[in-house]
């Protein structure tokens, strides 16, 4: 009887080895597999042999999570978004609590982001982003991962519809989850504030910035505590100069700098020269030309200790501004020799750091003109920087206006001088609606009662007594701040995507288009200054909408529509062929045609017709602003054969 007992053990101890011998290569084979898909989601390149093994894995296992969780990476890297979807959507059913943290928070990550590239529902992006974070929030290891809260959040940007919804969803989770570091603190409250800010919510976006300043003074010891403060205030100063607070925002601009002094911390040499070039700005307005130069030489000293891909983008700004500064000096001869420079600078300028550097160094160029007596072409830039400027929310109709109200005050012309000084008038009247010169200390003083309302616990009282105070002020402070250099994509009045898109959008898409076929078609209404002239600016702009309207009806939801300037459109098709590319061409003149958009002063047509030119290549990463130029060449050459047809060329 003992022996069979002896046996029994012996048996069971041997079996237990032999699972636990079978279990630990199992328990490795999925450590690695999962390695390899957080080298995807993170972007990273895998080898062919690790995708062999994560297929072989695929073939073999039983469908839990993390298989359904694995396919759905693999298509995902294969950009074969719809499958993902299924794939994720089925391990999101399948999710248990004793899964990796990795598989529960990237399964509803990726998810919406196949979603989203899918152009498939959107529906369930906020239900997905909250089960997103809720994971994270259980995680000892992702809780504090502020880059990965970030791309939950940033998904909303592309929703019109509910653009707040990622701060919202921040504002959830910093207030709700316990074991947050003091840093990420501080950087979700600048998230947060950059979300509201995009959206349009500048009061609640300056609250985060008061209140992300108020958690790094009372938390000296957090890591990068310097230059999180100096960036809390360079915004801070940027809203300022929005609301024409000049002096309040030299203040905020020279506590951002201070920091900077102090520490000469190579990582905010970037940051410090816009707070300067900003700075000197300010200074201009109000005519301190004194504090200008000591601006500038300060400026001048840091341009060196910049990265290339910064360094133009400041020199330009500094130009820009020294030509400022020489026009209101009335030194012509030096102003010319600065923005020529810069417009060099421009002209090979790569990279963007800082936004709508043309349209400032347009308003010198429109300042020069002007002093210099060269009224047509001062009064012509006028009115394109003033279209600009709206559609940017720049801020420069009002000084366009005066500009272009005094030039025809000295050609006598009293018609149009009436017409721009009501258009001058309006604008000021709106500001006047919109500004308040309290608004800034009326932020702090709200800001204040928000963090009396934390200390003492009796937040619903407070914030009831504040609301009912709120609605008073904000009755004439409602759309109250004007867009300080914010980050646009679209173009206003086409709503199409503008120029300044087409950068991010190739490197995002940059794999996806890798040796397949890409044609671009660049189009261009024929005739259309005569076009302008004879119906008018108003009606012209309904002619380029209804081009861009046609445009976006005519190609796939893949494809991408840009207006690139003034009547030019550019349609980039993704894996598409020279013969299809042709009959797209076909179907957008068809399209146009039907419209019977009148156009009795071209020499093609009595309607609104278009030329063409298709650029098909295998693309294989090349610059896409040179694959422009070679449309843009065939679009001219469509333009010599006669207009209202296109020219191809297929190089595949």
């Amino acid at each position: 009887m003992i022996k069979k007992i002896r046996f029994l053990i012996v048996g069971i101890v041997m079996l237990l080895a032999i699972v636990l011998l079978i279990s630990k290569p199992r328990e490795s084979e999925a450590e690695s597999l999962l390695s390899y898909a957080k080298a995807i989601v993170e972007g990273e390149e895998i080898e062919t042999k690790q995708y062999s093994e994560i297929k072989t894995y695929l073939q073999s296992s039983e469908k839990n999570s993390q298989h359904d969780f694995l396919a759905g990476v693999t298509a995902y890297a294969k950009e074969d978004y719809r499958t993902a979807v299924k794939e994720f959507t089925s391990a999101a059913e399948k999710i248990q609590e004793q899964d990796d943290d990795f598989i529960k928070i990237y399964t509803y990550v990726l998810l919406n982001e196949s979603l989203q590239y899918d152009e498939g529902e959107i529906e369930d992006f906020a239900e997905n982003s909250r089960k997103a974070l809720h994971y994270m929030a259980q995680s000892k290891e992702y809780r504090n991962n502020v880059d990965l809260c970030w791309r939950i959040a940033s998904i909303f940007l592309e929703n019109q519809e509910d653009n707040k919804q990622g701060a919202r969803l921040l504002e959830e989770y910093v207030i709700n989850v316990k074991g947050l570091k003091a840093e990420s603190k501080v950087r979700l409250y600048g998230n947060i504030g950059q979300l509201y800010s995009i959206a349009g919510d500048y009061s609640a976006a300056l609250q985060y910035c008061w209140r992300g300043l108020e958690f790094l003074e009372s938390s000296p010891l957090i890591p990068n505590h310097s230059k999180y403060m100096s960036k809390f205030f360079a915004v801070l100063g940027d809203n300022a100069y929005g609301l024409e607070q000049y002096q309040a925002a030299i203040e905020y601009y020279e506590q951002s700098l201070e920091i900077f002094r102090k520490r000469e911390d190579d990582h905010l040499v970037a940051d410090a020269s816009l707070a300067l070039v900003n700075e000197g700005t300010a200074y201009l307005e109000l005519g301190q030309h004194k504090k200008v130069l000591s601006v500038l030489e300060e400026l001048d000293e840091l341009i060196p200790k910049l990265p290339e891909a910064q360094k133009d983008d400041i020199q330009i700004l500094r130009g820009n501004l020294r030509a400022q500064l020489y026009i209101d000096e009335g030194n012509l001869e030096q102003a010319e020799y600065e923005l020529e420079t810069a417009k060099e600078l421009l002209n090979t300028d790569d990279v963007e750091y800082s936004l709508n550097k043309d349209v400032y160094l347009d308003y010198s160029y429109a300042r020069w003109y002007k002093e210099q007596g060269r009224f047509d072409e001062a009064l012509e830039l006028y009115q394109q920087i003033v279209r600009c400027s709206a559609d940017a929310g720049l801020g420069l109709e009002k000084n366009a206006y005066s500009d272009m109200a005094d030039i025809y005050m000295q050609e006598n012309n009293t018609d149009a001088y009436i017409a721009t000084r009501e258009q001058y008038v309006k604008v000021i009247e709106l500001k006047n609606q919109q500004l308040s010169t309290d608004y800034i200390e009326y932020s702090e003083k709200i800001h204040q009662y928000y963090s009396l309302t934390e200390q003492h616990q009796i937040r619903k009282i407070i914030i009831t007594v504040i609301s009912v105070i709120g609605i008073i002020i904000l009755a004439d402070i409602v759309f109250l701040l004007i867009k300080w250099r914010k980050k646009s994509y679209t173009d206003h009045m086409s709503r199409l995507y503008n120029r300044e898109y087409l950068t991010g959008y190739m490197k995002k898409n940059k794999k996806k288009l890798a040796g397949k076929p890409l044609s671009l078609l660049m189009i261009d209404i024929d005739y259309f200054k005569q076009y302008n002239d004879y119906y008018g600016h108003v009606q012209g702009d309904k002619g380029i909408k209804a081009l861009a309207e046609i445009l976006s009806e005519s190609v796939r939801k893949k494809d991408l529509v840009i207006r690139y300037g003034g009547e030019e459109m550019l349609v980039i098709l993704q894996e598409t062929t020279a013969d299809c590319a042709k009959d797209i061409a076909e179907r957008v003149r068809k399209n146009l045609a039907d419209k019977h958009i009148s156009h009795e002063k071209s020499e093609v047509s009595d309607r609104l017709t278009v030329s063409m030119g298709i650029y098909t290549v295998y693309y294989n990463g090349e610059d896409i602003f040179e694959l422009i130029e070679k449309a843009d060449e065939l679009l001219y050459q469509a333009k010599r054969k006669g207009r209202d047809c296109y020219v191809c060329c297929d190089i595949t």
